[in-house]
């Protein structure tokens, strides 16, 4: 029973690293090239449909942001750029660079 069921595990490894060896037929090669090219078509149409959208009207979220008064805002505010603490760092810096120039000219 235990070889049995060996054998028929060996097979069937054997005999679908065979049907794998197989390159893709003719039928397959021209059905994939059928499919790339209206693959590409949608995407052409995607893109082209894209641009459409961005000339046209503002979408609902412009709309809403206009008339609640929001639109003039940028998208990052100055609080967050605030959060950067490097011009803090680069200030702090010079003003040392300052004091040490001044404390060897003494």
């Amino acid at each position: 029973m235990k070889k049995q069921i060996i054998f028929t595990l060996f097979l069937s490894i054997v005999c679908s690293q065979a049907l794998a060896a197989q390159g893709p037929d003719a039928a397959r090669e021209a059905h994939r090239q059928e499919m790339t090219a209206i693959k590409k078509a949608q995407r052409e149409g995607r893109k082209a449909q894209a641009t459409e959208a961005k000339n046209a009207a503002p979408g609902f979220w412009a709309r809403e942001a206009e008339r609640s008064g929001f639109s003039s805002m940028r998208p990052t505010s100055t609080w967050a750029e605030n959060l950067n603490p490097v011009p803090f760092f680069k200030s702090q810096d010079e003003q040392y660079k300052v004091r040490k120039a001044a404390s060897k000219g003494k």
